[in-house]
C-alpha cells in the first residue's frame, strides 16, 4: 500500500491520544477510563481521526470495534507522535 501525503493537515492531539489509548488498552472503554471522558467522547475524536486522514481505523460491529490494518499502523504513528510532542515540552521546560 503506497500512501502519498498530498497536504500537511493538522491534528488535535486528543484525537492521537484516542486513537492511540484504545490501541494500547485494547478498547474505547478503558481509553475514556485512562483519559478522563466518555467511550462516546472517544469515538467522536476517532472518527473525526478518520474523516481528516480519508481512512477508516475501525471496523465497527454491533458489540465490538476493532482496528484495522491501517488503524494499527496509524496507532503506533500516532503513539509516536504523542512521544516526541512529549520530549519537546520536557526541552520547553528546561529552557524557561
Amino acid at each position: 500500500m503506497n500512501w502519498t501525503v498530498r497536504r500537511i493537515e493538522v491534528f488535535e492531539r486528543a484525537e492521537l491520544e484516542a486513537l492511540a489509548w484504545t490501541m494500547r488498552l485494547g478498547s474505547t472503554e478503558s481509553a475514556a477510563e485512562q483519559l478522563g471522558c466518555s467511550a462516546d467522547g472517544i469515538r467522536i475524536l476517532i472518527r473525526k481521526l478518520e474523516y481528516r486522514l480519508s481512512m477508516k481505523l475501525f471496523e465497527r460491529g454491533e458489540i465490538a470495534e476493532t482496528l484495522t490494518t491501517t488503524g494499527a499502523a496509524v496507532a503506533l504513528h500516532a503513539s509516536a507522535i504523542l512521544e516526541h510532542l512529549d520530549k519537546i515540552a520536557v526541552c520547553q521546560n528546561a529552557l524557561k
